[in-house]
């Protein structure tokens, strides 16, 4: 190994173990989100961000702050609405109006991967799309099964 190898390892190796400690708390603390909201008759769906939904927050000229791929987000089902709520959000960003949505489950891009710096390339999950024509908002659920979530924000019974 010649000496700019070794200075790129010194170097290297510790301002990646400071990235990936800086991602991983991010990550860490964005898992940490609880909507503390009193909404006796609704119940919550966490979501990880990604880009559909800052998209879909910009269409609803809603703040897109914090719904990035390591942020999580709330999307809280009410009676008539769900409503799309961030990290200490004092106030929902908007809201879907549930008796014109539609609830199916579509591939949503969380990302984008940089391949050879040609061309980024999305990158997709399962999860949820939820849209009432004129606001939508895509679900990639952060706990339990796309499943579950599905079943939970179809059930009409709140």
């Amino acid at each position: 190994m010649n000496d700019a190898g070794l200075i790129a390892l010194v170097l290297g190796v510790p301002m990646l173990v400071t990235g990936v400690l800086a991602a991983r708390r991010t990550l860490s603390s964005s898992l940490d989100f609880v909507l503390d909201v009193d909404a006796p008759d609704s119940w919550i769906v966490y979501s990880f961000g990604s880009v559909d939904v800052r998209k879909a927050a910009r269409r609803a000229r809603a703040s897109s702050r914090r719904l990035g791929r390591n942020d999580v987000f709330a999307v809280l089902v009410r009676p008539d609405r769900f409503e799309i709520w961030g990290h200490r959000d004092t106030a929902p960003r908007w809201h879907v109006d549930r008796a014109d949505a539609e609830v199916d489950t579509a591939l949503v891009v969380v990302g984008r991967q940089d391949i050879l710096s040609i061309a980024p390339l999305p990158i997709y999950r399962r999860g949820i799309y939820i849209s009432d024509g004129v606001r939508s908002v895509s679900v990639v659920p952060s706990g339990g099964s796309i499943d579950s979530a599905l079943r939970a924000l179809r059930d009409r019974r709140v």
